[in-house]
C-alpha cells in the first residue's frame, strides 16, 4: 500500500505539468525549447528549428485551423505584433491562446517571460541571458548585412530593427542610421564603413553567404564576419545568445 501511494505521488508530480503546446513561430519554439519542453510541443511552423517531430501547422498568418483542433492543444502560443484575425478565430473556435509580441529586444523578454510562466518554468535561463547583456560593453562600429547580391542591392539592417537594439545595448554603434531595412549599392556601403568597422553579414546557410572574392571586390581592406547560422537570421533567444558568443571572440 505504501509503496503503490509513493507511486501515485511521483506519477501526479512527474504529470502535474504536462502540456501540449502549439508555437506559431520560430523564435516562440526556440523560447519553450530552451525552457526545457521541447518535447511538449505538437504543432509548429515549416520554418522552426526546433521540435522537428511535432507536426507542422502552417505559419503564424496562415495556421491550419483544422490541424491545430485535431491536436487538441492546451495552448497555441501565437506570434502576433497587433491583434489580428488569428487570435479572433482561435477564440472563436474554442483554442486556449496567448499572443506575444517581438519587435524589440525587450519584448523579446518580456514574451519569454509569458511563455516561462504558462508552463510554470523557471526564468532562469531568460535572467542569465539578461545578465551578460548587461555585462558585455565593446564599444565598437558595425554593420549588419543579411541579404543582396555582392556588390550590389545590399540589404543592411538600421535603426528601429531588433538588431540594432541589440547593438546599442551591448554598447555597439549601428554605422546605418537609416530606419528599417535599407537596400545599398557597393558605393553607398563603402560611404558608411571604414576599417574601425566590423561587418557582419548573417545568411541560412554556406551557400548564402558571399564568397572571397565578392568580399574583395567589394571591400579588400573592410573588417568582415560572414556566419552562416540560421538562429542569427531572426530575433529569438539564440540569436542573442549567439552574438553574445561572437562578441565574446572579439574582446
Amino acid at each position: 500500500m505504501r509503496f503503490k501511494l509513493i507511486f501515485l505521488f511521483f506519477f501526479f508530480i512527474g504529470n502535474a505539468y504536462c502540456i501540449d503546446v502549439v508555437s506559431t513561430s520560430p523564435a516562440i519554439t526556440e523560447m519553450v525549447a530552451q525552457l526545457g519542453f521541447e518535447k511538449s510541443i505538437v504543432g509548429r511552423t515549416p520554418y522552426c528549428q526546433d521540435a522537428l517531430r511535432a507536426q507542422v501547422i502552417g505559419t503564424a498568418l496562415t495556421p491550419d485551423y483544422e490541424k491545430i483542433l485535431a491536436l487538441k492543444p492546451d495552448i497555441v502560443f501565437l506570434q502576433e505584433n497587433s491583434k489580428g484575425e488569428v487570435s479572433e478565430n482561435l477564440k472563436r473556435l474554442g483554442i486556449k491562446y496567448l499572443s506575444l509580441k517581438i519587435v524589440s529586444l525587450s519584448d523579446l523578454f518580456e514574451s519569454w517571460r509569458k511563455v516561462a510562466n504558462a508552463l510554470k518554468a523557471t526564468d532562469q535561463k531568460i535572467s542569465e541571458l539578461e545578465s551578460r547583456i548587461k555585462k558585455l560593453r565593446i564599444e565598437t562600429k558595425v554593420m549588419f548585412i543579411l541579404g543582396g547580391t555582392a556588390p550590389k542591392n545590399i540589404m543592411a539592417a538600421g535603426s528601429n530593427t531588433f538588431y540594432d537594439e541589440l547593438a546599442t545595448s551591448l554598447g555597439l554603434v549601428n554605422v546605418v542610421k537609416t530606419s528599417g531595412w535599407p537596400v545599398y549599392d557597393s558605393e553607398k556601403t563603402r560611404s558608411l564603413i571604414d576599417s574601425d568597422t566590423l561587418v557582419f553579414q548573417f545568411a541560412t546557410s554556406e551557400e548564402r553567404l558571399w564568397n572571397k572574392a565578392q568580399w574583395n571586390q567589394f571591400c579588400p581592406k573592410c573588417n568582415f564576419m560572414p556566419v552562416a547560422d540560421v538562429r542569427l537570421t531572426y530575433p529569438g533567444p539564440l540569436m542573442v545568445e549567439h552574438f553574445l558568443n561572437l562578441m565574446d571572440t572579439r574582446k
